[in-house]
């Protein structure tokens, strides 16, 4: 159903956009913005990129490319990109990549510009249109899925508040939903200072459920997904482990990136204390590390060799206290999980 939803919606957008020809005349270089004419006379915004081997078109803000072109944890993050993309060339199938938390889809659409089908799941309606439309004038539509859901955790399926995303602002958010603890709300996915009429929600969904069909081939064993991006701002630890650790625990996943925020996880599920949510947190890490993944920092600590729970747990509550001084460059880190080779 997902699927079909994603589908429906794409062909709408498609009908709103005059036919655009994506060639190296229109991508001269990084950096350039151009407006292209909707069918309804709006204007629509985009930004050209270069990122080395991919061209692509970006709809966005300069401010928010900025910030992933030049930010070192962004830079890491696209360099796995192309490589986990490049040591794919020569396979029958193109190389398959999940982007959980998309926000305006930089990365998806750096993968497909690499030649991937790219799954992207993105809750905020402000950035899955975005994603739409650039998908659309790139012309990857053959290629690309789009669910606008959040992914379920440990508790479960459960609405998640994107009302300042869907009425109150078309800016796309990239600190949703650990925003919503920041503005008063009682936990990071449902406020309750404002009536139920006036809420937007999504649902929360499953990957399996979402992606049954799409995903049947590679619980067969008979594919591997390349790589999984998580990027949901403290909801990681959930989301890895019930949708994506039964995949890692088979190998079926090449690479795993996950933005690291122990801060914040506590935030995420106040049933937990901070002591509780970073164990939790030490022991997603070690069982994927047991499960025959290399630990590489993409941040300050560099490649982890040592994935006991005890340093581990050492390590997440040094995050912890960064992230309560606001030290991000410490206070979350981007690991990536590698799958390592037979010896």
């Amino acid at each position: 159903m997902a699927d079909g939803l994603s589908t429906m919606v794409v062909y709408l957008l498609t009908l709103m956009l005059d036919t655009v020809v994506l060639n190296q005349s229109l991508i001269h270089g990084h950096g350039h913005s151009f407006d292209l004419p909707s069918r309804d006379g709006a204007r629509l915004s985009f930004i050209t990129v270069w990122d080395k081997q991919a061209h692509f078109l970006v709809h966005g803000d300069a401010t928010t490319l900025s910030w992933v072109k030049k930010a070192h944890g962004e830079r890491q993050v696209a360099s796995v990109f192309h490589t986990a993309m490049h040591s794919s060339k020569g396979v029958q199938r193109k190389p398959f990549v999940i982007d959980i938390g998309s926000n305006a889809g930089y990365f998806g659409l750096l993968a497909l510009a690499l030649g991937a089908e790219v799954v992207f799941v993105e809750p905020q309606p402000a950035c899955w249109q975005q994603i739409e439309a650039a998908i659309i004038v790139n012309q990857f539509q053959h290629h690309a899925w789009l669910l606008p859901r959040a992914i379920a955790g440990a508790s479960g399926v459960q609405l998640l508040d994107v009302t300042n995303s869907a009425t109150g602002s078309k800016h796309c958010k990239g600190r949703f939903p650990i925003e919503n603890i920041e503005r008063g709300d009682a936990n990071a996915y449902g406020r309750h200072n404002i009536s139920s009429t006036r809420a937007t929600y999504v649902k929360s969904v499953l990957l399996s459920n979402a992606f049954e069909m799409r995903l049947s081939d590679i619980i067969r064993g008979e594919r591997t997904i390349t790589l999984v991006k998580v990027d949901t701002e403290g909801a990681e630890l959930g989301i890895v482990e019930v949708n994506l650790l039964p995949l890692l625990r088979e190998r079926l996943i090449q690479h795993l990136i996950m933005e690291c925020t122990p801060a914040w996880w506590q935030h995420v599920d106040r049933q937990l204390t901070v002591n509780e949510t970073v164990w939790a947190g030490a022991r997603l890490i070690n069982n994927i590390a047991n499960a025959g993944y290399d630990v590489i920092s993409l941040g300050t600590f560099s490649h982890i060799s040592d994935t006991s729970l005890g340093n581990l747990y050492e390590l997440l509550m040094k995050m912890v206290d960064a992230g309560k001084l606001r030290k991000w460059s410490v206070g979350q880190q981007d690991l990536h999980f590698r799958l390592k080779q037979p010896m």
